[in-house]
């Protein structure tokens, strides 16, 4: 199977997940293309938004583990050990093609894209892909979702499904269409909400558990043994950015981000 990456640029767990994952399907990742973070907000609102969400503590966390993936690159500590510190490190220590694009659905990024013939496309980033990028692949394209669908499809899921007091959360992993969250469901696994977890413990679990559940669910492609897993929209949620109210709120009820 000729399987093709679609990551956005964030080093503090995407160059994990996905080395994991090519390591387990050697010969298989035919090329990666590396796409903006987070394309629906940029610039000094965002990072107002983001100071608000995280508070001060969830701040400085994400600030020292992006100056610590910085730190392994300039002075190539990641190329000794442990897993690469950027997607450019990623593609370069696997011997893998390295496309970038500003969007991926950009004409001339599908042609590229479309010149490797992959079997397989795997998402990991946040634009919406339109129709001409999503028929590429004969077998689809998949994303990861951290929440178990059609419940929490949008932006935050775990913020969301914390702040409604969920005893347990999930990812799927799913075929993408032209709407966001709402493909074909091809595997879900649950993570149980414990009364200590934050926001940051319940995503590392979730990061931890991707790349296992992208391979389950490629494993399943291969087989061709897809279960039917509803995800009908009308029967789930869909959440966007949190407000300072839902903020607040989650403070108020003693939910913890860090």
């Amino acid at each position: 199977m000729r399987i093709f990456l679609l990551i956005e640029n964030e080093r503090t767990y995407q160059p994990r997940i996905f080395d994991r994952l090519i390591r387990a399907c050697p010969d298989e990742v035919v090329g990666i293309g590396l796409v903006p973070f987070d394309p629906r907000n940029r610039g000094w609102k965002f990072f107002r938004f983001y100071l608000r969400f995280l508070g001060l503590q969830g701040t400085l966390r994400k600030a020292l583990q992006l100056l610590w993936q910085h730190f392994r690159s300039l002075t190539r500590l990641s190329r000794v050990c442990g897993p690469p510190a950027s997607i450019k490190e990623l593609a370069r220590r696997h011997q893998i093609p390295l496309l970038k694009s500003p969007s991926p659905n950009r004409k001339e990024f599908r042609e590229r894209v479309k010149a490797l013939k992959p079997d397989l496309v795997i998402s990991s980033q946040g634009f919406l892909l339109k129709k001409e990028f999503l028929s590429i692949a004969p077998l689809g394209c998949l994303n990861r979702h951290a929440a178990l669908l059609p419940k929490y499809r949008g932006i935050y899921p775990i913020f969301w499904a914390m702040l409604h007091d969920e005893r347990e959360i999930g990812i799927s992993v799913h075929f993408m269409n032209e709407k966001y969250d709402e493909g074909k469901i091809i595997i879900q696994h649950r993570i149980p909400v414990e009364d200590h977890d934050t926001f940051f413990s319940l995503y590392d679990k979730v990061i931890a558990l991707t790349p296992v559940i992208f391979l389950e669910a490629i494993g399943r492609i291969r087989e061709d043994r897809i279960p039917e897993i509803p995800n009908r929209s009308e029967e789930g949620s869909y959440y966007s950015y949190p407000k300072p109210e839902d903020i607040r709120r989650f403070r108020e009820q003693g939910k913890k981000i860090v």
